[in-house]
């Protein structure tokens, strides 16, 4: 499964980054980091998003691949809201780590797979 990590804001940039060392020192693999912003704003080692958040969920909302989203509960639900067909026939899993400006964490959210 290929995890791939979406954010914001520089906060969600250190925690993608976070993320990816936990999931290193354990030997797995880590997501790849996109960032929805300006690339003066961008950490080394993430792609800047040029489209609007809902097209880059389209292009990424696939069987086999593991969103992560880092930042507002209601981005990510709209983000992925489009793309649910049903409990039957969405094979697809996303992962939400909530944060507020300050960094600190408000929910971790998991949609599993309806299977």
């Amino acid at each position: 499964m290929k995890k791939i990590a979406v954010c914001f804001t520089r906060k969600g940039q250190s925690i993608i980054e976070k993320l990816n060392e936990e999931s290193r020192k354990r030997g797995i693999e880590p997501a790849e980091g996109f960032f929805l912003g300006t690339s003066e704003d961008m950490a080394r080692g993430f792609t800047v998003v040029n489209c609007s958040i809902g097209e880059w969920t389209g292009q990424h909302f696939v069987p086999g691949n593991a969103l992560i989203f880092v930042g507002a509960l209601g981005i990510a639900v709209r983000a992925i809201a489009p793309f649910l067909e049903d409990k039957l026939r969405d094979p697809r899993k996303t992962f939400g780590i909530l944060h507020r400006p300050s960094g600190k964490f408000d929910n971790k959210i998991k949609i599993p797979s309806w299977n």
